[in-house]
């Protein structure tokens, strides 16, 4: 799971309000590299709850370099700052760990090595090939 993922995750148990930022407790981390693209991270800035990203960034030991609050634009120019964004977004990868609802303290494993949800997620994969194939055909 990127860290983009988890600035966008929410609890859905039963009777919780608020059930964001879900607590994320790692024990393997992984690092990626992705091709950096600052048009896309600048564009994710506005849709993005900061102050979550720079408190999850520095609790997994990954957050030096980074602002502590976005400019009012909602967006950098200094490209040193964009990469080091883009790689805590998007080359830092959660391989196992845990989720915490912050209402309820319910703990869901991180589902990246869950074998139900990779068999899951390759379906999900063979359905959107599925209806992009259709798409295309359609536009023939």
């Amino acid at each position: 799971m990127k860290l983009l993922t988890h600035n966008m995750m929410t609890s859905h148990c039963k009777g919780v309000v608020n059930g964001f930022p879900l607590k994320l407790s790692s024990s393997e981390v992984d690092v990626k590299e992705i091709e950096f693209n600052p048009d896309f991270i600048n564009r994710m800035l506005a849709r993005l709850e900061w102050t979550v990203l720079v408190q999850t960034a520095n609790q997994l030991g990954v957050g030096e370099g980074l602002p502590e609050m976005l400019p009012e634009s909602q967006q950098f120019e200094d490209e040193e700052i964009l990469k080091k964004i883009h790689h805590v977004l998007l080359e830092i990868e959660i391989l196992e760990g845990e989720l915490e609802c912050p209402e309820t303290g319910r703990k869901f494993p991180n589902l990246q090595r869950n074998p139900r949800y990779a068999t899951q997620r390759r379906r999900m994969i063979w359905y959107c090939i599925a209806v992009f194939a259709k798409f295309l055909s359609f536009l023939r």
